[in-house]
Parts: C-alpha cells; sequence; structure tokens
C-alpha cells in the first residue's frame, strides 16, 4: 500500500488533539481560576460539563464512523462467495483500506484463524 504506515496518523492526530486540548483548556482555565480560587463557580460547572459532553460525543462519533465503515465494507461484500467476510483484503477499496479494524484485532491472536478457515 502506499503512503506512510498507518501508527504517523495515530500520532499526528494524538498530538494534534493533544495540543488543541493543551490550548483550549488553559484558555478557559486561566479566565475561570485564580490558583484555586473559582472566580465563576457557575460558569466553571458549565465548562466542566461542556468539557466532558464533548468527549462522549467524540467516542459516540468515532463508533459512529466505524459502523458506517463497515456496513459500507458489509454492502461491497455481501454478494462475493468466493471471499469470505472476515478474510484478509476484504476492506480493500482501489488500494486504500476502508476499515483496519479487523487486521489490528487479528494481529493480536496470531494463529486463530489459518488460511483455510478464511
Amino acid at each position: 500500500a502506499n503512503g506512510p504506515p498507518p501508527i504517523w496518523g495515530a500520532i499526528i492526530g494524538s498530538v494534534v488533539a493533544f495540543i488543541a486540548q493543551f490550548a483550549l483548556f488553559n484558555i478557559c482555565t486561566c479566565a475561570m481560576y485564580d490558583a484555586f480560587y473559582r472566580l465563576h463557580p457557575g460558569w466553571t460547572n458549565v465548562h466542566h460539563i461542556i468539557w466532558e459532553a464533548a468527549w462522549i460525543a467524540l467516542s459516540v462519533l468515532f463508533v459512529a464512523v466505524r459502523v458506517v465503515k463497515l456496513t459500507i465494507v458489509a454492502a461491497l461484500q455481501i454478494g462475493r462467495i468466493d471471499v469470505p467476510f472476515l478474510a484478509e483484503g476484504v476492506g480493500d477499496i482501489g488500494g486504500f483500506r476502508l476499515d483496519r479494524g479487523f487486521s489490528i484485532a487479528s494481529s493480536d491472536m496470531p494463529g486463530m484463524f489459518t488460511s483455510s478457515e478464511i
């Protein structure tokens, strides 16, 4: 496959998310706290609720994207009787791997699936 290895996407995404979180949290924290004293207790509580809701929404978004990817892969493979659904390369579309989930999970289970089973 062409392009950078998948680990670079995870590293770059994690660094960008960490920098954004650090910047936003520090900007809001500086405006709401003076040492351990809350300058605006009500707004601080609202800020923390919004922050937690954003993380929950991000988790739901990741799950929803994964469900859409798996649905697309399943829809494209539904008529193929020559290839089992869990075979290697099932999620590849035009040189692009749509879903890396199974290959990541199956790499943790060596010997569980043999080539004759899938």
